[in-house]
């Protein structure tokens, strides 16, 4: 191996996670299962993986809800306790040659196309969703991705369940059951708090059995408001929640006290939609790219580097590479510069960063 990658063999630690290298194999749906159990054709496909050397491997998106909320009669439960076995199998064949083994637990909401195919509304924030732009779809899609979407969903549309505070409790007590049977399987973690943050704002707290300084650490790092460790008091749960609250109204508040819109020239930013239009007309922006234009919106006229866009937007748990910053940066300018060709905003400094110019 070149040297210049020699790092990657040497061990790391994540939270009180102690892994034999930097080689992390990602989720990727096998689709294998039977009927959400594992099998030994799944076995074999991560234990394969393991024997070869890589140091981490992610167990592919495994539903909480199973059947409900899932995108294949194929793809891991989590949702009963007859799971545990064949995970339990899976965890101990990628510990037998030195890996590590997190699941990526999962509920997976409006495209849960299982619950489309057999005929159960899908849980989305609100109803009515808002439309759908159904002719950039096909634009962007091919055929065979198209025939791939109608077979999952079995040529069906979905109905729309809207996510009631009862719906959504009934969510985080699969998310809590499925923790638990993960944490009996023997695996080594659940990947979910990273992806959640990634989107959303939303307030966490984790409730978990593990009580090292390190995994309290990890949790905090990877988005989590408060960190909760068993055994505890509900007084002292109730408490902990409402203080959280307290600061998330807090932060509400003093973004509408200092305005609830960011203005650069053409290019208006709504924070409490948190949309963004350009010369009047709104333009279709991901999570990441929104929060990405704010900061440069915010900072504008001045030059920032990589690293910076980083630690204001992407946070310290990023663990892509520079040129994923460079692949939003320029997926943002050409939605910007579709919508007003004249306006060439968003400049690149070479070998310094991005500025943002009116």
């Amino acid at each position: 191996m070149p040297d210049q990658f020699q790092h990657l063999l040497s061990p790391g630690r994540i939270g009180s996670v102690a892994i034999r290298n930097r080689i992390v194999l990602p989720a990727m749906d096998q689709n294998n299962c039977d009927d959400g159990l594992v099998t030994d054709r799944t076995i074999a496909h991560y234990e394969a993986r393991a024997r070869g050397g890589a140091g981490l491997l992610i167990l592919e998106t495994s539903a909480v809800a199973y059947p409900y909320g899932s995108t294949s009669r194929h793809q891991p439960a989590l949702s009963h306790d007859g799971v545990v076995d064949g995970l339990r199998r899976l965890a101990d064949a990628v510990h037998a040659h030195g890996a590590r083994m997190v699941v990526q637990a999962c509920h997976h909401g409006k495209v849960s196309s299982l619950d489309t195919a057999e005929g159960r509304p899908v849980l989305v924030p609100s109803v009515p969703i808002p439309p759908i732009d159904r002719q950039a779809m096909l634009l962007d899609t091919t055929v065979d991705e198209l025939m791939a979407m109608a077979t999952m969903t079995g040529g069906k549309f979905p109905d729309h369940e809207e996510a009631s505070v009862e719906r959504l409790e009934r969510v985080v007590s699969c998310f809590t059951d499925a923790a638990a049977r993960i944490q009996a399987a023997g695996m080594d973690g659940i990947e979910v708090c990273k992806n959640v943050r990634s989107e959303s704002d939303v307030p966490i707290i984790m409730v978990t059995a593990r009580v090292e300084e390190d995994d309290r650490l990890t949790g905090l790092d990877l988005g989590a408001d408060d960190y909760v460790s068993k055994p505890f008091s509900p007084r002292e749960l109730v408490a902990r929640v409402n203080a959280v609250l307290r600061r998330t109204q807090r932060n509400a508040e003093n973004q509408k006290e200092t305005g609830n819109h960011l203005t650069a020239g053409a290019v208006v930013i709504d924070l409490d939609r948190r949309s963004a239009t350009v010369l009047g007309t709104e333009i279709d922006l991901t999570p990441t790219e929104f929060r990405l234009l704010s900061y440069f919106i915010e900072g504008r006229g001045r030059t920032v580097s990589r690293d910076q866009i980083i630690e204001n937007v992407f946070g310290y748990d990023f663990s892509g590479y520079d040129r994923t910053v460079d692949t939003h940066v320029s997926n943002l300018r050409k939605k910007l510069e579709s919508a007003n060709p004249e306006g060439q905003h968003l400049k690149t400094m070479y070998g310094v960063g991005y500025r943002f110019d009116v």
